[in-house]
Parts: structure tokens; C-alpha cells; sequence
């Protein structure tokens, strides 16, 4: 967990360490407060994290809809959450915005790829994986097929070696609402 914070890494990609720091945390506690006087305080034990949970999850966790909160972001704004890593201040949580920006992404490429007869002779290039992928999962033309040329996708970049008829650009930017000023 240091080293994600050292190197400044993106929250989520320490998602998977949380399982297992949590079942060694269950471990420990359970030989500290398994004998005498400490047993009384395995409900303490439990009730802290429950509690200290609650008002830490409307700020980490947006459950509210995007207008809501860009009208209410001084919440966001005192722990940070609106700076990118550009170190530039948004309207929206980074993480949060990605997640609105991937199906706005897909239905711009579903409306072109209603327009055209032969969607399957359709070559979508992407900036990024982040992209590439959103388009791949969320398209409802599964004929085409989104790529790029970083991470894992390179590797499959058209490797069916089709005729490519029609393309798109998806250049690496977020919708307007994720934009500030």
C-alpha cells in the first residue's frame, strides 16, 4: 500500500489489496482480543469501522447524480477529490467522470455507427485503453470493435487483418460536464 502511495498510483488500482489486508486485520484482531478483559471489546471492534464509515462514504462513494454534485462541491473540494491528475481542478471527481464519460463515449460511436450500412468493416481508434474498452463493452453494434495502440490492446490491434471502410477518432478528452470553466 506505501508504494501505491509513494508512486502516487490511481486509487483504484489498489482495489485488490483491500481483500487481503482486511482477512490478515480479521487474523490479528481475533488473537488480540480472543482472551480475557480485550474480548469485551470485539463490538468496539466492529462498531468503529460501521460508524467511522457512514459520513466518509458520501464524499468517497458520489451516489448523487453529477448536477448535484457540481451545485454542492465544497465537500469534494476540502478533501481534494475535484483535482485531476493534471493537477487541474474539475467539476467532478476524476474517477467519477470516467465512469459518466464511458457510456456518453459509446453512444456517440452507437449514432455514427447507426448512419452507416457495413459497420462490420468499421475501425474505431482510440487514445487509450480506458476508451477502447468503454466502446467495446458498452457499443450495441458488436460488429465493430474499438482498439488502441497502449497497454494489452496493441496486441490484438486488427488481428482479423479486415477491410477497413470506415473509421472513427476518439481523441482523449472527457465530455463538456467534466470540464471546468
Amino acid at each position: 500500500m506505501l508504494l501505491f502511495i509513494y508512486f502516487k498510483a490511481k486509487s483504484y488500482y489498489a482495489m485488490g489489496l483491500y481483500p487481503v489486508m482486511l482477512a490478515f486485520g480479521a487474523v490479528y484482531f481475533k488473537k488480540i482480543l480472543n482472551r480475557g478483559w480485550k474480548s469485551y471489546l470485539r463490538p468496539v471492534a466492529i462498531a468503529v469501522p460501521l460508524l467511522s464509515f457512514i459520513p466518509i462514504a458520501r464524499v468517497a462513494f458520489p451516489m448523487q447524480a453529477p448536477r448535484v454534485i457540481q451545485q454542492n462541491n465544497k465537500r469534494y473540494k476540502k478533501f481534494n477529490l475535484l483535482c485531476w491528475e493534471d493537477g487541474k481542478d474539475r467539476l467532478l471527481p476524476q474517477d467519477f467522470a470516467y465512469i459518466i464519460d464511458r457510456q456518453e463515449l459509446a453512444n456517440k460511436i452507437n449514432m455514427n455507427c447507426d448512419q452507416i450500412a457495413d459497420d462490420y468493416h468499421t475501425l474505431v481508434l482510440c487514445d487509450n485503453y480506458r476508451q477502447a474498452g468503454a466502446i467495446n463493452y458498452y457499443s450495441k453494434h458488436k460488429n465493430i470493435t474499438a482498439y488502441c495502440t497502449n497497454g494489452d490492446y496493441y496486441n490484438w490491434f486488427l488481428q482479423d487483418k479486415i477491410e477497413i471502410k470506415n473509421y472513427y477518432l476518439s481523441k482523449n478528452n472527457c465530455s463538456n460536464r467534466c470540464k471546468s470553466g
